[in-house]
């Protein structure tokens, strides 16, 4: 008897041990910790940020070295007109074949490169920080919708939790009544029918108990995935319906700062800086450039000799100017500019969906949370009824069809209490995303 005490004390210690308990807040937290999907669009952030380094780097001086070493197999012939040179004894139409150069010419060279104008230089920070400021709403908005589902899937547990210990709660009853039934049966206060009946009774209370327990389980395994850690069903809630009600949000309109609108926003703005891009490319662009070049003419292959490496070196300006380009940079424009007038569309689109559903979800939330008020009156009744059946039933003065109807009446007040009240916490968490 000791021994079995043991182990039971040793499992209570050791679930209690490994369970971990936590709280929304907690679970959120955890969560954000945890989604790869946060961190992969982390990764995005960085990358996005990362090319503001590239572009700062295309206006670095770009320097570059070159190597040629070169043999001239075979001179190339070259045909001169000597006789126009008026050389005595020389016939006017007559010509020379000579070759020019030596066998062996080897230049080595660095060239430098600097940018001075590119009109494409401020549009393209002004892309690169609005695709930034896109990639931290993309962020912000799958933080957001984790936040939310983590939410929505705590709730759905605390609910399952709560079914449950209604169906243990009723289980009680059930085999309360059958003990009384019992003892009415020796007492000859009650049928034998009597008693099979309530037998049945607290067989489906058990099947009922049973379903309840697996779907808590599977709402704390569900919980446990959406905040990114393994579903073992080990999680233990802080929280009850009562705490999670009497945790209010201030809900305040902030449509326009949704990620869907601010997204479209930056969306407009990019087209806009792309046509601005597309007709940029008819302006010119300028840059500075420099060369030394070592340049070796030498008989024989020999790189050290003296005297055979000659130096020359130059810097210049050049403009690119684009004169016809075949209408792109113009079509170009106007297809974005097309894209900006679909972005305000979809703007409009977009601010009469959010206020049309805050304004349902304001209602539904409204109706919600009367519904938990009238359903509240119904238990608190309901619970007095079956007190005064139950004291009357065990007297044996009330028959035992008038017992289950008030049981019956109390389970549906008590799940309708518990349905209106997870109505209430979704209609409120719907009524937050929407704002």
């Amino acid at each position: 008897m000791l021994r079995s005490i043991s182990v039971l004390l040793l499992s209570v210690l050791s679930a209690a041990t490994f369970a971990q308990t936590t709280t929304l807040d907690e679970a959120i937290a955890q969560g954000l910790r945890n989604r790869p999907e946060l961190k992969a669009q982390e990764v995005q952030l960085r990358i996005a940020e990362g090319e503001k380094d590239k572009l700062r780097a295309q206006w670095l001086p770009q320097l570059s070295a070159s190597a040629d070493l070169r043999w001239n197999t075979e001179l190339q012939t070259s045909v001169l007109p000597i006789g126009q040179f008026g050389l005595p004894g020389v016939p006017s139409d007559a010509t020379q074949e000579i070759q020019i150069g030596v066998p062996f010419n080897n230049a080595l060279g660095v060239q430098a490169e600097q940018k001075i104008y590119d009109a494409n230089r401020r549009i393209d920070r002004q892309i690169n920080a609005a695709q930034v400021e896109s990639r931290q709403i993309a962020l912000s908005q799958e933080t957001r919708d984790i936040r939310f589902a983590i939410t929505e899937a705590y709730y759905a547990a605390v609910f399952n939790r709560e079914k449950r210990e209604l169906a243990r709660q009723a289980l009680d009853r059930a085999q309360l009544n059958l003990r009384t039934a019992e003892n009415q049966l020796q007492a000859g206060a009650a049928l034998p029918n009597d008693v099979d009946r309530l037998a049945l009774d607290v067989s489906n209370a058990q099947l009922s108990l049973k379903k309840a327990e697996q779907d808590y389980a599977l709402s704390v395994k569900r919980l446990q995935y959406q905040m990114g850690t393994a579903p073992d069903g080990s999680l233990q809630l802080s929280e009850n319906v009562a705490a999670l009600l009497t945790d209010t949000v201030l809900l305040v309109n902030r449509i326009e700062q949704r990620p869907e609108i601010l997204s479209e926003n930056i969306a407009l703005r990019l087209n806009a800086l792309n046509r601005e891009k597309q007709l940029a490319r008819r302006l010119p662009t300028v840059s500075a450039y420099g060369n030394y070049t070592l340049l070796q003419l030498s008989e024989t292959f020999n790189p050290v000799a003296a005297d055979t490496w000659f130096p020359y070196s130059f810097i210049g300006v050049k403009a690119s100017v684009p004169i016809f380009d075949g209408r792109q940079a113009r079509l170009g424009a106007r297809e974005f500019a097309l894209r900006q007038e679909m972005n305000r569309y979809n703007l409009d689109r977009l601010r009469a969906n959010f206020n049309f559903e805050a304004t349902a979800q304001a209602s539904a939330m409204e109706q919600a949370r009367l519904d938990v008020q009238e359903s509240l009156k119904n238990v608190a009744l309901a619970r007095q009824l079956l007190s005064t059946d139950q004291l009357r039933f065990e007297q044996s003065v009330l028959k035992q069809t008038d017992l289950k109807n008030s049981e019956f009446a109390l389970q549906t007040a008590e799940n309708n209490y518990l349905n209106a009240v997870y109505a209430y916490l979704v209609a409120r968490l719907n009524y937050e995303k929407t704002l």
